[in-house]
């Protein structure tokens, strides 16, 4: 059991489940042997015990039920209710693809864009709207917003940095933590910071936002993780989940999701500043008129 079991890590299947990638930082290695079993056998797992659940997964009762302790849940059955219902996603983890080097262009097309619904569909189950609406309340509030983040969350923030100038507010986008911080030091009450980042665990953006939350900024976060030091920082989360193709070991499919949680904040904005959004799109589109043909 040791450094084998102790480096494995949730797979495909059971990335998919948001009862179980929500709570994966807390996981120990034989908690992953756990979920990675239920994850692939739902069906069977249903009619277990929990002495045939733990012999089965190869782990001990006691295992089990702390196991369920950690998903919040009192035990085996609360469990398997859990599975059963909309954000348990057995049937999600039945259908999950994992990409092979000979799979053509329609098997690739067919399992990315399953995967990619599943995500949607997963997100829209643990989503908070009250969430949504507090983080654009705080942005319609705003005069200055700030976008961090880094790598592929990077891109992500660019497309809010690009889109929600369309409000009126200042939008600056900061993809360096030397500049990061050097901003964040500078801010006030009067700032909101929008932080993309899918594991919340990012030590330059940690240090950045813990600079901008001193300052008295708002932080609002984008992720996939609701345990992560990122999150405890955070005036608002916004949770968004999806399973990987095993194949690329990125994540792919979630920065889809987070655009399309970013597309929902930026609807209800656009509802909030019905007023001043039509006004600048107008604007806008004259300015870009001389531009093209």
């Amino acid at each position: 059991m040791s450094e084998q079991r102790e480096t494995q890590k949730l797979s495909a299947q059971a990335t998919v489940l948001p009862l179980f990638s929500l709570n994966s930082k807390r996981f120990s290695a034989s908690d992953i042997e756990i979920a990675n079993y239920i994850a692939s056998k739902p069906s069977e797992v249903m009619t277990l015990t929990i002495s045939e659940l733990a012999s089965k997964a190869g782990v001990s009762e006691a295992t089990i039920s702390r196991f369920c302790r950690k998903l919040g849940l009192s035990g085996v059955q609360s469990l398997k209710l859990k599975l059963a219902g909309p954000q348990g996603g057995t049937d999600a983890a039945i259908a999950t693809g994992r990409v092979n080097s000979g799979d053509d262009c329609e098997s690739l097309m067919k399992k990315v864009f399953a995967n990619i619904v599943i995500g949607l569909r997963s997100t829209e189950t643990i989503l908070d709207p009250n969430a949504v609406e507090k983080a654009a309340q705080l942005i319609a509030r705003t005069k200055r917003l700030l976008v961090f983040g880094f790598g592929t969350s990077g891109t992500i923030c660019r497309d809010v940095a690009i889109r929600f100038v369309r409000f009126g507010m200042s939008t600056e986008l900061l993809t360096d933590a030397h500049q990061q911080g050097t901003v964040a030091a500078a801010l006030d009450k009067n700032a909101v910071v929008f932080t993309v980042s899918n594991s919340g665990s990012s030590v330059d953006l940690i240090r950045s936002v813990s600079i901008a939350k001193k300052r008295g900024a708002k932080v609002i976060l984008l992720t996939a993780h609701t345990k992560s030091p990122l999150s405890k920082l955070a005036d608002v989360v916004l949770l968004g989940t999806g399973p990987e193709m095993a194949h690329f070991g990125e994540a792919t499919n979630v920065r889809l999701v987070f655009l399309a949680i970013i597309d929902v904040l930026y609807t209800r904005l656009s509802i909030l500043l019905e007023e001043q959004y039509r006004r600048n799109l107008q604007g806008m589109r004259e300015a870009m008129a001389d531009l093209k043909y």
